[in-house]
């Protein structure tokens, strides 16, 4: 995380990016909290030189034990719907599970 920051996180003119930055340092510490993630990848404007990124699009992608399952704690919703995800964080969510199709 410390070189997500180092490398994107910096500000560059407007403060869209180190906002986008906190969101997302706290986006990453509820998901380890949950413990359902197998990686996290990002993508999308924020990872460019764009001075003022849209948002984050990133990848949730869960642990095969985890899975999508039917039975979610009110936490691991909350870190893994794409509704919940946009309106808390403002991240364009994708969510996988490790070694599936939609993964692979």
């Amino acid at each position: 995380m410390e070189e997500v920051v180092e490398r994107f996180g910096r500000f560059q003119g407007s403060d869209r990016r180190p906002r986008l930055t906190q969101a997302l340092v706290r986006y990453i510490q509820e998901v380890r909290n949950v413990g359902i993630a197998a990686a996290i990848i990002i993508d999308g404007s924020y990872v460019t030189m764009k001075a003022k990124p849209n948002d984050i699009d990133m990848i949730l992608v869960l642990r095969h034990d985890a899975g999508l399952s039917l039975e979610l704690t009110p936490v691991e919703y909350r870190v893994q719907s794409v509704r919940m995800v946009q309106r808390a964080y403002g991240f364009d969510i994708l969510v996988a599970v490790a070694n599936s199709r939609r993964y692979l």
